[in-house]
């Protein structure tokens, strides 16, 4: 909460997208208007009309004798690494304040699926308790499905508190059986939501429910054990170190189906594999991919 609020975001993009105009007569602080995509490095202070350069903060010099830019996109001092101390450690805390950015931004989209899975669990919930009402069915007959139903949704609240700890853990020698446990749990639970929730275009009835009663129930138990002794673990640290804010030797996270590391920004691999639900061209984080999965059917 404290991460997500208004001062700490707005402390953020002011690291990343602002910066004080280096002309000692002026001072004030000025947006960047282009992003970095753009990677144009030449700024003029709208204030005193100074030109300076982006990256090593001195006067942008294109031309002459004591030229230090060889165009809008080239710094000699920055890459030549003859930046003033001030501005290196200026730079190390912007590339820190940018990587703990798509680190949270990351933890923050694995939490979102789990609010949309939880969302449409409980509409799969109402839907199943008006069949139900219509059809005069028997409560207790479906007792296994509506558990199923909110252990998932219990574990999806387990879920988001556990993507908050892989945030703030340590890259130790622990972190790595972390992740496992974490991409375990993803696809533990992504097996029980596909069997309340197949990807297909009719709906399950009741009654296709009640033929897979002993597997949902299996589902359920596992997915709750599991929970379970991963909650404990966590709390008594045996599996995780949990740090007071990122570790700042995290680069990316890990694809476990292909063995390649991507970068935060990235939600999905290279090789379609979801890190989120633990499965390739998954249809909640891949909707792009729901035509060629429906034609593949």
């Amino acid at each position: 909460e404290k991460r997500c609020s208004a001062d700490i975001q707005t402390e953020i993009w002011r690291v990343m997208n602002t910066a004080t105009c280096p002309n000692k007569n002026c001072g004030i602080t000025i947006k960047r208007e282009i992003d970095d995509k753009d990677r144009c490095l030449h700024m003029i202070c709208s204030e005193c009309k100074y030109h300076w350069c982006w990256a090593c903060r001195e006067e942008f010099r294109p031309g002459g004798a004591n030229k230090n830019h060889d165009s809008f996109y080239h710094c000699k001092l920055y890459e030549e690494g003859k930046l003033r101390s001030e501005v290196k450690d200026m730079n190390r805390k912007v590339e820190t304040v940018r990587k703990e950015a798509a680190t949270f931004k990351w933890a923050e989209h694995l939490r979102s699926c789990c609010d949309k899975d939880t969302k449409n669990l409980q509409t799969l919930q109402r839907s199943l308790e008006a069949e139900m009402l219509k059809n005069g069915g028997d409560v207790g007959k479906y007792k296994f499905l509506f558990d199923a139903i909110s252990k998932l949704i219990l574990a999806n609240d387990d879920k988001k508190r556990l993507y908050i700890v892989a945030f703030y853990a340590a890259m130790d020698h622990k972190k790595h059986l972390f992740e496992f446990q974490l991409k375990d749990m993803a696809e533990k639970t992504t097996k029980l939501l596909n069997m309340l929730q197949p990807n297909t275009r009719e709906r399950r009835s009741l009654e296709d429910f009640e033929k897979d009663m002993k597997d949902l129930n299996q589902q359920t138990k596992l997915v709750s054990a599991f929970l379970q002794k991963l909650r404990k673990d966590v709390q008594e640290g045996e599996c995780v170190t949990i740090l007071d804010k990122p570790d700042d030797k995290s680069t990316g996270w890990f694809c476990m189906s292909c063995n390649r590391t991507n970068s935060y920004d990235k939600f999905v691999c290279e090789c379609t594999a979801c890190q989120v639900h633990g499965e390739k061209r998954c249809l909640r984080c891949n909707p792009e991919h729901h035509v060629h999965y429906l034609d593949d059917m």
